[in-house]
């Protein structure tokens, strides 16, 4: 694999000069690059396919379904979240039915307020599911950026090792 240096680096014309990460005197290889801790994912990605051009369109290739992945589980998730959403609704609808059943008599007054009691709660759980998992998926998104890189990272590596 070639041998790099800091001028080979400034030819491909990077957004930035890649002294702000590594330092003046650096060589490495391509393989270096895609390492270099700080320097952000994508950038290391942009000035490894400036370098080896001939593995874009496989990259490219890559990413694409590795997005298209992303974006039926997170529609999957989206769904779920809807359901668990439609389950509190449910039950709040029970509540109110409660409520109005209540209206008859006070024994039934007393009944209802028994169901209203379990409907508000199941309300309140299925509300807090529906919380919880939307939280954790907001956790594992704001997780997947830096899995996501990661991933394309080790698969550009993997490309470039095959060109040679």
């Amino acid at each position: 694999m070639k041998q790099l240096s800091m001028a080979d680096l400034v030819a491909v014309r990077p957004c930035y000069h890649p002294s702000r990460f590594l330092p003046a005197d650096w060589t490495g290889t391509v393989l270096d690059i895609l390492e270099v801790e700080g320097c952000p994912p994508l950038d290391r990605i942009c000035i490894s396919l400036q370098l080896y051009p001939e593995v874009a369109v496989n990259f490219a290739r890559f990413c694409s379904s590795y997005a298209a992945h992303a974006a039926a589980r997170a529609a999957a998730a989206a769904r779920a979240a809807d359901a668990a959403a439609a389950r509190a609704a449910d039950a709040a609808d029970d509540a109110d039915d409660a409520a109005v059943y209540a209206a008859d008599d006070a024994a039934a007054a007393t009944y209802a307020a028994y169901a209203a009691g379990r409907a508000a709660a199941a309300a309140y759980a299925a509300d807090a599911a529906a919380a919880t998992y939307a939280a954790a998926y907001a956790n594992a998104a704001a997780c997947a950026d830096a899995e996501a890189n990661q991933v394309l990272l080790e698969e550009l590596k993997r490309q470039i090792l095959e060109v040679k």
